[in-house]
Order: C-alpha cells, then sequence, then structure tokens
C-alpha cells in the first residue's frame, strides 16, 4: 500500500506546484517513473540473499528468479503508472495532458527499466541499508543528466546523458505531450503561447545528438530503443552479479 500511495502522493504534488504543463512537468513524470522502479526493487534480491543461496544450490534457475522479481514488480508499476497519469490529466486543460494510454505506457516502460537499475544495485550490493543508500545517489544523476535543469554544452557530458533513463523518458514524454508552455512570465498575458516540446528539449543539447542519431534524433522510436538497450544491459548485469555469487557461497 505504501509503494502504491506514493504515485496519488507524488502526482498531487506537482499538480500544486505547476498550474501550466511546462518542460519540467514531463521531466518530474519521467524521475517519478524511475524512483518508483528503483526504489520498489531496490530491496528485492539482497533482502533475502540467503534465501536465494540456498535455494540456488538445490534447482533454482537465475533468469526465472529474476523474471520472478521483474513480473511482480511490473504490476506495482501498472497500478503507479495508471494512478499518477489520471491524476495528471485531471488537473491541465490548456494545453490538456494528452494521450493519456499512451502516457501510461511509457510511465510503465520507464519503471520496468528502473525496476532492473534496482535490481542491478540489489544484486550487487551485501545489505539492505547498504543498497537503500546508492539509490538516492543513483537518482542524482538521472536529474543532471536529463538536460531539462541547465543546458548541457560539452560532449562528453551529452554522451553520459545517453547512457540515462531520464533523458530518454523526458524525451518521450514530451513527444507524446507534443505541447508545452516555455515561458512562465507570457503567462500572465498570453496563455495561448505554446511551443513544440520536442524542438524545446532539443535546444538543451549539442548538435552532436542529431548527427549520431539522424532521422530518429527526437523520436518515440529512438526512445524505445534506447529505454530497451539499457533495460537489456541492466538485465545482463543482474545475471552476472547473481551468477557471480555462486563462486562466493560454493
Amino acid at each position: 500500500m505504501i509503494l502504491i500511495l506514493q504515485a496519488p502522493i507524488i502526482a498531487l504534488l506537482l499538480l500544486l506546484i505547476f498550474d501550466h504543463i511546462t518542460q519540467a512537468v514531463p521531466f518530474l513524470i519521467a524521475i517519478s517513473a524511475i524512483w518508483f522502479g528503483a526504489n520498489n526493487s531496490a530491496r528485492e534480491i539482497v533482502g533475502e540473499l540467503p534465501i536465494y543461496m540456498r535455494e540456488r544450490m538445490f534447482n533454482i534457475k537465475i533468469i526465472p528468479y529474476i523474471f520472478s522479481k521483474l513480473s511482480v514488480l511490473t504490476i506495482f508499476a501498472i497500478i503507479q503508472a495508471i494512478l499518477f497519469i489520471l491524476i495528471i490529466s485531471t488537473r491541465y486543460d490548456n494545453p490538456p495532458w494528452n494521450n493519456i494510454t499512451e502516457s501510461i505506457i511509457w510511465m510503465v516502460v520507464i519503471s520496468v527499466a528502473a525496476t532492473l537499475m534496482g535490481l542491478l544495485l540489489s544484486s550487487t550490493s551485501n545489505s539492505s541499508e547498504k543498497v537503500m543508500s546508492i539509490v538516492p545517489i543513483s537518482l542524482i544523476p538521472q536529474i543532471m543528466l536529463a538536460g531539462i535543469i541547465t543546458r548541457i554544452t560539452n560532449e562528453f557530458v551529452e554522451i553520459l546523458s545517453y547512457l540515462t533513463l531520464s533523458r530518454w523518458g523526458t524525451e518521450g514524454f514530451s513527444i507524446i505531450q507534443e505541447r508545452v508552455y516555455t515561458d512562465i512570465v507570457s503567462l500572465r498575458t498570453d496563455n495561448d503561447k505554446t511551443t513544440n516540446a520536442i524542438n524545446q528539449l532539443k535546444l538543451n543539447f549539442n548538435d552532436l545528438y542529431e548527427d549520431l542519431f539522424g532521422d530518429l534524433a527526437g523520436t518515440l522510436e529512438l526512445d524505445i530503443y534506447a529505454i530497451t538497450a539499457l533495460s537489456v544491459v541492466f538485465f545482463f548485469v543482474v545475471y552476472k552479479a547473481l551468477k557471480n555469487k555462486d563462486a562466493i557461497y560454493s
């Protein structure tokens, strides 16, 4: 119940802070999805490590074990995403929050990827206290490298941003939403001043972005590829971390 209540609480706080949809709103939804996934899964493996090792000596397989965690946590991610997006969609009207179904699906995709990131942290830690100290630290790069807080002009930093879920998650929500406010001051005089969200997001990155990805740059297709690739990497590292524990306890 506590895990599920995170979604409506954060969604309501977001509505209290932002009267209109600015670029910060898709960013904070993406960050929330990452937090939900990582926080939900961070204790899952390390918290039952003795049980896992005992069962591993008999017949438990690593891949089914990972999927058993992922399947249950995905249910939580779906519930959280539905609650979060439905609450968001009831508040904004100019511009409205668009494509509710797509937004829910995209939030689930990000949360599941973040769940794998949380399982990675859990599988590489040796205590619940340690992993819960690492989770907030792992979230800081997601916030700093998404290109929303400040414009990224260094190519090395921009490449690092491609390794974060927040960068692709924010872009995905911006594409789905399509239109956001870009000038807070103008709200007092011109409530119709909106702009294409993804074009505004591109301004926060170097030309390297379009040079690397070409026609795919700024498309939801690229965001899906990027999130999928990161998820596969997370899954592989979780598998290797669990496999390495066989040698420790053998």
